[in-house]
């Protein structure tokens, strides 16, 4: 029995083995094909145009007559469990720590970062927009992990014309369906004709560079580690030839070494309860 690091177990799975997996032909990959590129279209809101000639993993077929490790097929399943599970995001999530002091613009960054990475739903919670498996299966193939370095942005004021900009908030009232609708716009705050300030208005900062990429990787890396984190847990002792730990990577590597990984908590189950999630919500081979 080999152990080793999830991640590159997975790698091996996705790089080596799984591409041994020839192109599916029949009515039923062809119909799974289809829907799988509605799944796509819903992630990533444009059409991928793909080739026809990958195999059910999504992967170019090698040119051998070698069959696939059944280890690797085994981590190709678990892998595709992922989607089962339900990703919460802590409240307090603030990955721009090691940035300095950002103000009030650091939170906002972090608010237009989640809405891309995790949209609110109808009820109000956040969902990942991209499923976990996905995430494990882009990573597995590039051989690499999400990305999470990110420069200190500056905080300035922002300018017109070379000058401090002034703002103001105006609430307008238009016609609706069920009557009328009112919202609340943000105005130029500056008087041109007085040469001076509209009473109640305001100046504000800006972030350069905007630090909203820096969100959206980092929340990627965190549940990267955490999803592997999970795969090792379903892994443990399915494996004839393998056994796999945890990842060895930090969840949260910009806090620096001295600062514990915090898995985020949907993700931190057993792996008992994991395939019991799994008897409940199968997933078609």
């Amino acid at each position: 029995m080999k152990r080793i690091d999830i991640e590159h177990l997975v790698r091996w799975a996705y790089r080596d083995e799984l591409p041994k997996v020839a192109r599916e032909t029949s009515l039923v990959a062809a119909l799974r094909s289809g829907w799988d590129s509605l799944s796509r279209y819903g992630e990533l809101l444009t059409v991928v145009q793909e080739s026809d000639m990958t195999n059910r993993w999504g992967l170019v077929p090698l040119d051998t007559q070698d069959d696939p490790h059944p280890d690797a097929l085994a981590v190709a399943d678990a892998v595709e469990g992922l989607a089962s599970l339900e990703v919460d995001l802590p409240a307090d999530w603030y990955p721009l720590s090691d940035l300095g002091d950002l103000g009030p613009e650091g939170f906002d960054a972090v608010r237009r970062g989640l809405d891309r990475l995790a949209p609110t739903d109808g009820a109000g919670r956040r969902k990942v927009r991209s499923s976990l498996s996905r995430l494990v299966i882009r990573q597995a193939i590039l051989g690499a992990a999400p990305a999470w370095e990110a420069e200190a942005p500056t905080r300035r004021m922002v300018c017109a014309g070379g000058k401090p900009a002034w703002f103001r908030k105006l609430t307008c009232t238009s016609p609706g369906a069920f009557g009328d609708v009112q919202r609340v716009v943000e105005v130029d705050g500056f008087n041109a004709a007085r040469q001076r300030p509209f009473p109640g208005a305001y100046r504000k900062f800006e972030l350069e560079p905007d630090p909203v990429m820096a969100v959206i990787e980092r929340g990627e890396h965190e549940l990267w580690v955490a999803a592997l984190t999970v795969l090792s847990e379903m892994l443990d002792g399915a494996l004839s030839a393998h056994a796999p730990h945890p990842p060895t990577r930090p969840a949260r590597p910009w806090e620096g070494q001295g600062v514990q990984p915090r898995i985020l908590p949907s993700l931190t189950v057993s792996a008992a309860g994991v395939r019991e999630a799994r008897k409940k919500n199968p997933i078609a081979a």
